[in-house]
C-alpha cells in the first residue's frame, strides 16, 4: 500500500513505476518521509516506501521531485532566483553572461575532466569564505559502490574528487548531513538533482538557510552501474574485482573530448594492474546511443 492509502498511493507510484525516478533522494530528506533510496537489479538508485506516512508528506514528497510536475518548473526556478537581474532566453532560461574559457592557475586544468572550472568554482568559494563544505560525487568509501555524493571540508578533498562521473548516485545521505549540521553549502549535481534541491529549499527552511550555492553540470543522461561495468569488461576485468575507473583520461596530444578511460582491478593472479584506453575504441560509450541510461532521462 503506498502513502495515503489505498487511494491515495496512485501519485508516488506513477513516478517511480512509470519509470520517471531519477533516484536523486530529495523525497528521502523532507520531514516525516518514509521514502528510502535504493540500488535496483538494474543497477539504478529507486525511491520506494518503507511505511505509512501521515497526510500531506506524500505532497511534500512530490513537490520536490524534479519529475512528479508537483512543483515549480525551470522556468519559474530560476524568474524566482534570477529574474531581477537576469536575462531570459527560450532556449537556455535565465542566465546572466555566458562564457568558455579553462583555468590558467595551478594544475585545475590538467585534472579536471575539461577546462577545470568546476573544481576552481567550489575552492574559490571555499578560500573566501563564503560556504564551510561542499557535497559532491568521489570514489565511495563504504566498498560497496564506486562512487557516492560525500561532503568536503578542505581544498585538498575537493580538488581529490576532480572529473566526471558516469555512475548513478544519490543524495539523502549527504541531505540529511545538511539538516544535522548547521553550516552554508555549496552543492554540485546534474541538472534534475540540482532542480530537486532547488524544490527541497523551497519546501524546508533548514535547506534554505544552509545551502547558499548549487553548481549545476551539463548532462546528457544518468548511468547506471552496469556502464562501468560494461567498460571494465572490455578492457579485461572481472567486474567482481574492479576497483576505481576513471571515465575521462586526458590522452597526451588529443583534446578533451578525445579521452580514455583508466580502470584500475584485479588481474586474474589478483594482482593489481590499471588499463589506459580510448574511449573511442570501446563499444557502447556514443553517448547518443543511450547505453545503461535512466528511463527518467528520456
Amino acid at each position: 500500500m503506498g502513502i495515503g492509502g489505498a487511494k491515495g498511493c496512485l501519485p508516488f507510484n506513477l513516478v517511480v513505476d512509470g519509470g520517471y525516478c531519477i533516484g536523486c533522494g530529495a523525497c528521502a530528506a523532507v520531514t516525516g518521509s518514509s521514502a528510502e533510496i535504493f540500488l535496483d537489479g538494474n543497477g539504478r538508485y529507486q525511491a520506494k516506501l518503507s511505511a505509512f506516512s501521515p497526510p500531506g508528506v506524500e505532497e511534500r514528497m512530490l513537490s520536490v521531485c524534479p519529475f512528479s510536475g508537483k512543483g515549480p518548473d525551470e522556468t519559474a526556478l530560476g524568474k524566482d532566483l534570477f529574474g531581477k537581474h537576469a536575462s531570459y532566453d527560450p532556449y537556455i532560461g535565465y542566465h546572466m553572461a555566458c562564457y568558455a574559457g579553462h583555468v590558467a592557475e595551478g594544475n585545475y586544468r590538467d585534472n579536471g575532466s575539461s577546462g577545470g572550472m568546476g573544481t576552481w568554482i567550489l575552492t574559490e568559494l571555499l578560500s573566501r569564505g563564503l560556504i564551510d563544505r561542499v557535497l559532491h560525487v568521489r570514489e565511495s568509501r563504504d566498498g560497496k559502490t564506486l562512487f557516492q555524493y560525500g561532503v568536503s571540508s578542505t581544498i585538498e578533498e575537493i580538488t581529490g574528487a576532480a572529473k566526471s562521473r558516469y555512475y548513478p548516485v544519490e543524495m539523502s545521505g549527504v541531505l540529511q548531513y545538511v539538516r544535522d549540521n548547521p553550516g552554508r553549502y555549496a552543492i554540485v549535481g546534474v541538472p534534475c538533482f540540482i532542480k530537486a534541491v532547488r524544490l527541497l529549499c523551497q519546501t524546508e527552511p533548514v535547506f534554505r538557510e544552509r545551502v547558499q550555492y548549487c553548481v549545476g553540470l551539463v548532462c546528457g543522461h544518468l548511468k547506471s552501474t552496469f556502464f562501468a561495468e560494461m567498460i571494465a569488461m572490455q578492457v579485461g576485468f572481472d567486474v567482481s574485482k574492479l576497483k576505481s575507473i576513471h571515465f575521462r583520461k586526458k590522452l597526451p596530444g588529443r583534446p578533451a573530448n578525445d579521452y580514455g578511460v583508466e580502470v584500475t582491478g584485479l588481474d586474474e593472479r589478483n594482482n593489481e594492474k590499471t588499463v589506459v584506453k580510448p574511449t573511442q575504441e570501446l563499444f557502447g560509450t556514443d553517448w547518443g546511443h543511450g547505453f545503461f541510461k535512466y528511463n527518467a532521462c528520456d
